[in-house]
């Protein structure tokens, strides 16, 4: 299971935050608790698809200078980013990790409302 602790750590947060947030974490209410963990994933949803995004406009650009990629290659993008993420937040590449991570990205990623950070 991944702690609020991991996702604060993986988040793209400042710094300064990520110290703050893990100074108060146990005080948190259950409340906070969830707000936070949502934040928190909304963020790391956020950079997954930036990075995701970045990796596949990389390998367009090279396309055009003739580079050719299979689908499979292309495919390899999302599940290193995915490997990387599991690795970040649990320290280890269990397949249920993998799924935990998969599972929660998917969620966030398909959800039909816009996720506001405060």
């Amino acid at each position: 299971m991944i702690t609020i602790n991991q996702l604060i750590n993986v988040a793209p947060f400042p710094e300064s935050t990520k110290q703050q947030l893990l100074a108060e974490v146990d005080y948190f209410s259950s409340d906070k608790r969830f707000e936070v963990e949502e934040t928190c994933w909304a963020l790391i949803s956020m950079d997954y698809q930036n990075r995701l995004q970045y990796e596949q406009q990389k390998a367009i650009g090279e396309m055009a200078k003739g580079k050719k990629y299979t689908s499979e290659e292309l495919k390899s993008f999302e599940q290193a980013l995915i490997l990387e993420l599991t690795r970040q937040l649990t320290n280890t590449e269990t397949k249920e990790a993998l799924s935990e991570v998969r599972t929660k990205l998917t969620s966030v990623l398909s959800s039909p409302e816009e996720k506001v950070v405060n």
